[in-house]
């Protein structure tokens, strides 16, 4: 399922993963999947929105009950890191 809200990082960050090969994109996609079948629960994705509140009230209250995506950022190695050169992946 896709989604227009943006991530609910807590505080605002989504910290890039620098792609030095597919191994450790490989485990990054392994902790999303256990991130993200983890907030399918109610009781963790309610306490997920609480700890975001406490931060920002009004992106808790736009996240609704359940994840609608996993975002993924993922920075070249060797590269600058930029807005514009962030690694896509499909």
């Amino acid at each position: 399922m896709r989604s227009s809200r943006r991530p609910a990082a807590v505080g605002g960050q989504l910290p890039p993963r620098t792609a030095t090969g597919s191994s450790p994109l490989s485990h990054l996609f392994v902790q999303g999947l256990v991130a993200a079948d983890s907030f399918t629960d109610p009781e963790t994705w309610e306490k997920f929105r609480q700890v975001v509140a406490q931060q920002d009230p009004e992106r808790a209250s736009r996240l609704g009950t359940h994840p609608g995506s996993l975002v993924f950022a993922i920075h070249h190695s060797d590269k600058k890191l930029s807005a514009g050169n962030l690694f896509t992946f499909a």
